[in-house]
């Protein structure tokens, strides 16, 4: 069995290079969930105020600066 080194290393530079997409998918999914919360529109009537009040104070951790 032959150890391969550069594989870990590899995928851990995958994960980095591909972080920052994932990120920006993230806050953009965050900011459609806060304007549906906060629109005035029929269809999100059968959301439950109390539900749509969570999401739009929601506080969230971010690591990035």
């Amino acid at each position: 069995m032959q150890l391969q080194q550069g594989d870990p290393i590899e995928e851990r530079y995958k994960e980095y290079e591909e972080r920052g997409t994932i990120i920006g998918h993230f806050n953009y999914c965050i900011g459609s969930y806060r304007e549906a919360a906060i629109s005035t529109d029929p269809k999100f009537d059968h959301i439950d105020i109390n539900e749509k009040q969570k999401v739009i104070t929601c506080q969230f951790f971010s690591p990035f600066p």
